[in-house]
C-alpha cells in the first residue's frame, strides 16, 4: 500500500524504511500510519534524505526550469520529494504520537566518478 495510507491491523515491533521517504512530499500521513502500525514501545528507523541534500543539483534544476530554452519542458511539473530539517521532523513525530529518540541530519557528500554514474 502507499506509504501515505498505512493502515495495519497488526502491530509491529519495528517499522523500517531505507532511503525511500524523501520521495514523498507530505510525511504527516506517513507518520500517522506508522504510529498505527507500531505496538506500544515499538521502534521506527527511517533513514532518508534531509534538508540540504542534493542542494547543488536542485539549485541547477531550479535555474534551468525557468530558463526560456527549457521552460516548456517543465510546464506543469512539480517536484515529488521533500527534504526536511530535523526540527520539522521532530515536531511531526510528536504530532503523530511518536516519541523521537534520535532525529538528526548526517551530512553525506555525494560524488560520482563519471557523467554516466551521475546520470544513473
Amino acid at each position: 500500500m502507499a506509504a501515505q495510507q498505512l493502515d495495519c491491523s497488526s502491530k509491529f515491533d519495528i517499522v523500517f524504511s531505507n532511503a525511500a521517504l524523501h520521495w514523498i512530499n507530505d510525511h504527516r500521513p506517513v507518520l500517522a500510519g506508522i504510529r498505527k502500525c507500531l505496538r506500544a514501545g515499538g521502534w521506527m528507523l527511517v533513514p532518508m534524505g534531509g534538508k540540504g541534500n542534493a542542494a547543488d543539483v536542485l539549485g541547477v534544476f531550479e535555474v534551468m526550469r525557468h530558463e526560456p530554452a527549457w521552460r516548456q519542458y517543465f510546464a506543469g511539473f512539480s517536484l515529488t520529494f521533500g527534504f526536511f530539517s530535523a526540527e520539522e521532523y521532530r515536531l511531526w513525530l510528536w504530532e503523530a504520537g511518536l516519541s523521537p529518540v534520535r532525529v538528526e541530519l548526517i551530512r553525506k557528500d555525494m560524488s560520482y566518478p563519471s557523467r554516466e554514474g551521475f546520470a544513473g
